[in-house]
């Protein structure tokens, strides 16, 4: 039999898939659900979504035996792990030639370091995170994001099947003068950025002073991986995407090897959120209007409440997803100022302040 052929829908990250999902579709990284059909590593159990594709292949096998034609839905601006499950899938469903199972777990492995945050000090043109981002800064929309990062991966695949290891088989795509430009205009960034103190939680249930990072409008679009290669506290980066009132992305992370945690945050700035909604006199966003308690998104009372890390350990807070038809997007009404002043009214650290 031949094998099925495949048709991609994007959907706004944080989207609940139906109680029942249709034969012949598969939710990837996203879904807001562990149920047959959906693999969304965001509910927690999980270091990534491609790492749950491996772990439930036989489940994924059987679901899209016999199909003819398989629709995968992801979300908008599939990032490197959505990518990787749905070509993971696509290998599995025989519609693609896959490399050895040694060389496709180490990919995996390197995807779920990328998603959970971890940055390696290797040379630059040799890590995959750092790559994807860069092949498909200029892609012209989600279909065309999801085909260049499974080509990519592809290239990877055959390279690797040949012999070599996966960081020469990345190092081949030949970024090397495009990551050296990105490195000139992070120095640019680095130079206007604010930092503030704080005192961040730790995992082992106490606290430690550092510093947060806080870049408006980067231009480095590899700001992350510079970043953590010479910052050892939190990250905040805030993109304006305009509107009226404005709209803004914000991302706060920190290294997940750090031992820190952003946990309280996300809570922190859905109030903070919620707060600015009920003074606007603007409509509540799609995805913004309370829904019954326990039919949200994490068990809570929206569809699209800020993300508060805990499919990444609590390392990574994020915008509400905004589910426009007409322009889906991840956005808050916070200034970052407002930011900033959260995170040090809930995480306040005086000169007096020592780690513990």
């Amino acid at each position: 039999m031949a094998p099925p052929t495949f048709r991609h829908r994007f959907v706004t990250a944080g989207t609940a898939a139906p109680h029942s999902v249709p034969a012949g579709e598969l939710w990837l990284d996203v879904g807001n659900a562990a149920a047959e059909g959906v693999y969304d590593h965001h509910q927690g159990g999980a270091s990534s979504t491609a790492a749950l594709v491996m772990d439930r292949a036989t489940e994924i096998i059987a679901r899209t035996a016999g199909s003819r034609e398989l629709t995968l839905v992801s979300h908008t601006a599939p990032d490197l792990d959505a990518v990787t499950a749905a070509w993971l899938v696509s290998g599995l469903a025989g519609a693609r030639r896959s490399p050895p199972e040694a060389a496709l777990h180490r990919i995996v492995t390197a995807v779920a370091e990328h998603d959970q945050g971890h940055e390696d000090d290797g040379p630059l043109d040799q890590n995959l995170g750092m790559v994807f981002n860069l092949l498909l800064l200029d892609a012209a929309d989600d279909t065309d994001r999801m085909a260049r990062g499974m080509a990519l991966l592809d290239n990877i695949g055959r390279r690797m099947a040949g012999g070599c290891g996966l960081a020469q088989a990345v190092a081949a795509e030949g970024l090397g003068p495009r990551i050296a430009a990105e490195a000139a205009a992070y120095a640019i960034d680095r130079a206007e950025a604010e930092c503030f103190p704080v005192l961040l939680p730790t995992r082992t249930g106490g606290a430690r002073a550092c510093d947060v990072l806080a870049f408006v409008d980067p231009r480095c679009a590899l700001l992350k991986h510079f970043a953590r290669r010479s910052h050892d506290g939190a990250l905040l980066v805030s993109w304006e995407l305009g509107g009226s009132p404005p709209e803004w992305r914000h991302i706060v992370s920190v290294d997940p090897d750090s031992g820190l945690t952003l946990e309280r945050l996300g809570d922190a700035l859905e109030r903070a959120e919620r707060a600015v909604e009920a003074a606007s006199t603007v409509p509540l966003r799609p995805g913004r209007h309370p829904v019954a308690p326990g039919r949200g998104r994490f068990g809570g009372d929206l569809p699209s409440p800020w993300y508060d890390g805990r499919g990444h350990r609590h390392s990574i807070v994020d915008s509400p997803s905004i589910a426009d038809p007409a322009r889906p997007r991840c956005a808050s009404l916070l200034s970052p100022a407002s930011i900033r002043e959260t995170m040090r009214r809930i995480y306040p650290r005086t000169p007096e302040t020592t780690a513990r």
